[in-house]
């Protein structure tokens, strides 16, 4: 930031308020010089002033009677000041009105400092005194009240620029403890964003277990917030589950971690608290419950109003008929794995752990990319394929640079890039297919990220994954935890041997039905 003003002589001055605090301010002046000088202000350590190593040099000029010369002809001094929380600094060097036509001050923000200088044609510059700011000093807002010497209450906002003398922006929660009930359907806590708003911020958060369980009393989210340039507050928003255990109020924590563009503030986690609202039912039999259980841990979001009265009346239509509900309620549980969103969101998490890795995700692992994938997506919703498409990009994009991904594969050359993966995938590809992605990498056509994405979507490696991905949902999906190895090979040598029919498998029923799901709702 620069701020140049054209001297005119005794009396001109510019004047800069910090804030709106009439006690914090800096400016320029020309005054007469006193007949003795009047001693600096010893400063306290907020602000620092320090002189120009090099002294201003003696301008020539048209002696007087009492033979000074230059600048002293006038009997005029140009003087700085700045004053901070109370403490003046000021440094003054005889006025030349030719040589110091114009001033300035620059603002250099990493090293905390401000520099006044004057030159005498507005391209040549000399440094004439500088002033160091405490590290821990307050957010203080430049601006502009010309004309007084004394600074004004209420300084009016400066048309040049702000000028901020402020630690890196803070990210935090506005309180270190929230509460929901437990049947209000969501608990929400805000994020705020403290000190320059100038440019955009980020920060993750993620939720984690206290005395309530992720699962059974909320669904766990996590993901990251983006400030925007003004934007100064968020709010993170966590689905609960109305269960129908009388177990008192419950905690779940949630953490901000990761920011980048500035720091974490004094408040980096919020501890919210389920107040018990005491179900006398396992709600899990309510059509509605059931349903929205299903997005939370399907698809990763609350439900769309058009797509819960769907599968409700789904159930609904029924009426009473026991039998004709026990199978709304099977097809309707298994539509969501096989519905689009799913297939484009979870079951291409699902692939890329196969491809890259040659192994399913767990549990942790998965819920996290699902997240990150399913972001703003909507089946059926104005430009959902495009956000989609976008998602999947990215998330590619990012997926190679992680480290795991790279220990892996950095050191391979690429058509050992590609053999590595389509070994994983455990299909066949054709040598056209292999060549024209290793022709694709060597040429520069293709990205390490782009390859990975094809073989995902290869449509082979799409089928030979569909039962596992199916059979590990319901573990993901029911139960909230990762496979054991003899229960999911179980259940897909079950599938498999029913063509992967999971009506005639039962294996849907088997897991709405059993103690572990409906357990984390009530009594089962």
């Amino acid at each position: 930031v620069e701020v140049v003003q054209a001297a005119q002589g005794v009396g001109t001055q510019t004047l800069f308020g910090l804030g709106t605090d009439s006690d914090n301010w800096f400016r320029f002046a020309v005054q007469e010089t006193a007949p003795t000088p009047t001693p600096t202000a010893t400063p306290t350590s907020t602000p620092t002033a320090t002189p120009a190593q090099s002294p201003a040099k003696s301008v020539k000029g048209t002696r007087t009677a009492n033979g000074k010369t230059g600048a002293d002809v006038t009997g005029q001094t140009l003087l700085f000041e700045l004053n901070i929380n109370g403490s003046k600094t000021s440094f003054g060097i005889p006025y030349d009105p030719a040589q110091h036509r114009f001033w300035r001050f620059r603002h250099d923000a990493p090293a905390r400092i401000i520099v006044f200088e004057t030159s005498p044609d507005a391209a040549n510059w000399t440094e004439r005194f500088r002033a160091s700011l405490a590290a821990d000093q307050r957010q203080l807002i430049a601006e502009l009240s010309a004309g007084s010497f004394s600074p004004s209450p209420n300084p009016i906002e400066a048309l040049f620029d702000n000028f901020l003398v402020s630690p890196s922006p803070r990210m935090q929660f506005t309180t270190s403890a929230a509460s929901a009930r437990e049947d209000g359907g969501t608990a929400q806590v805000q994020v705020i964003r403290t000190g320059s708003d100038e440019s955009p911020v980020a920060v993750d958060f993620a939720t984690s277990n206290g005395t309530a369980q992720a699962g059974s009393d909320y669904a766990a989210v996590s993901g990251t917030l983006v400030f925007g340039i003004g934007e100064r507050i968020k709010t993170i928003t966590v689905p609960l589950i109305n269960d129908d255990l009388r177990e008192g109020s419950e905690t779940f924590n949630i953490t901000l971690s990761n920011p980048v563009g500035g720091r974490l503030g004094s408040i980096p986690v919020n501890v919210v608290t389920i107040l018990d609202d005491d179900a006398p039912s396992n709600p899990i039999d309510d059509s509605e419950f059931f349903v929205r259980q299903h997005y939370l841990d399907f698809l990763g979001r609350e439900a769309d109003e058009a797509g819960l009265r769907f599968w409700v009346n789904n159930i609904e239509s029924c009426g009473a008929d026991s039998q004709c509900r026990e199978v709304k309620r099977i097809d309707t549980s298994a539509a969501f794995f096989l519905s689009i969103e799913f297939q484009e969101t979870g079951y291409v998490v699902h692939r890329f752990y196969r491809a890259s890795f040659g192994r399913q995700p767990t549990f942790d692992e998965f819920l996290p990319d699902l997240t990150v994938i399913r972001e703003g997506v909507i089946v059926g919703e104005p430009g959902a394929q495009s956000r989609l498409e976008t998602n999947k990009r990215l998330f590619a994009e990012q997926w190679v640079t992680r480290t795991a991904f790279k220990q892996k594969y950095d050191p391979l050359n690429e058509m050992q890039y590609v053999d590595t993966l389509t070994s994983n995938t455990g299909v066949t590809f054709s040598e056209e297919q292999r060549t024209a992605l290793i022709v694709g990498l060597l040429t520069r056509r293709e990205t390490r990220a782009g390859v990975l994405m094809k073989i995902v979507e290869n449509a082979d490696f799409i089928r030979r994954e569909f039962n596992p991905a199916f059979v590990e949902m319901e573990y993901f999906g029911y139960l909230r935890r990762t496979s054991d190895a003899s229960g999911f090979q179980f259940w897909l040598n079950k599938l498999n041997s029913f063509n992967g029919d999971f009506r005639r498998a039962d294996m849907v029923k088997a897991f709405i039905t059993s103690g572990e799901y409906r357990g984390r709702f009530g009594q089962p």
